[in-house]
């Protein structure tokens, strides 16, 4: 089906449309007769309905036909090399938002395997904390006395645990990556 609207002295149009339509029929034989994948006939067909037909200014709509079939439409060329040009640069867009979330990703995983090397039992004593925070620690690692040789809090005490579980498992799991 077709939306011409007028198109007299579009003879050249038409002869280089025949022509792009033969090329790619020839291509699809080829492909054909050869050890190609689906995938290659589906790219033949991208290109030749985004790059071949949109320079020649053919829109293709699919399902606006009657029955759902396909709509040609004869329109600017410039027009639509605009569009084509507007949704590969949204396209790019978006696929380098992904690329640098997936790097701020690995960079946030390898910060997190960075971060628990050190061992739980090492992660209150120096040099991992600064020089006297801390005085005396349990056998776990966990201190017991602040730098001034006070017994720190229970408040403290639970906090200190926490952080200490939270680290062993970060150890763990950089111990697994290894």
């Amino acid at each position: 089906e077709a939306e011409l609207g007028d198109i007299q002295g579009s003879e050249p149009r038409l002869t280089e449309i025949r022509r792009v339509t033969l090329q790619f029929r020839d291509d699809v034989r080829e492909r054909a007769t050869g050890a190609s994948s689906a995938n290659d006939f589906l790219r033949l067909c991208d290109t030749f309905r985004d790059e071949d037909l949109v320079n020649l200014g053919v829109q293709l709509e699919d399902g606006q036909g009657v029955n759902g079939g396909t709509l040609y439409k004869l329109v600017d060329s410039a027009i639509l090399i605009r569009q084509r040009d507007q949704k590969a640069a949204e396209a790019a867009e978006k696929a380098a938002k992904k690329e640098a979330n997936a790097r701020a990703e690995e960079e946030k995983r390898r910060a997190k395997l960075e971060k628990g090397r050190v061992p739980p039992t090492e992660m209150f004593k120096p040099p991992n904390v600064p020089e006297g925070t801390w005085s005396k620690w349990d056998d776990q690692g966990l201190p017991t006395h602040d730098g001034e040789g006070k017994e720190i809090s229970k408040g403290a005490s639970k906090k200190v645990a926490k952080d200490w579980r939270a680290q062993e498992k970060l150890h763990e799991e950089y111990l697994r990556s290894q």
